[in-house]
């Protein structure tokens, strides 16, 4: 119960939300990258994948000194159907 409520309150946040849609369709990205196709500061979004990777939503790797984001493998029925909801809207 406490990790559903977790991951409630980490997509209770419209730009978190964004950033999953961006790293849904596969797609590995850079903080920079996804700062600039959200058009918001590179702070911002570090913080924001700061919460999504706590919650097990996203993975990353890093590569020199640039840090790639991904969509993180859904790791039960919660995050599997809310991923499974974002892909359709």
């Amino acid at each position: 119960m406490k990790y559903a409520i977790k991951i409630f309150k980490v997509l209770s946040n419209e730009k978190r939300v964004k950033i999953l849609k961006l790293l849904i369709n596969g797609d590995e990205l850079s903080v920079g990258e996804i700062s600039e196709e959200l058009k918001m500061p590179f702070v911002t979004i570090s913080r924001h994948l700061e919460k999504l990777r706590t919650a097990e939503l996203v993975k990353f790797r890093e590569q020199g000194l640039k840090i790639y984001y991904s969509l993180a493998e859904p790791n039960n029925f919660l995050v599997k159907n809310l991923i499974s909801l974002l892909r359709k809207i």
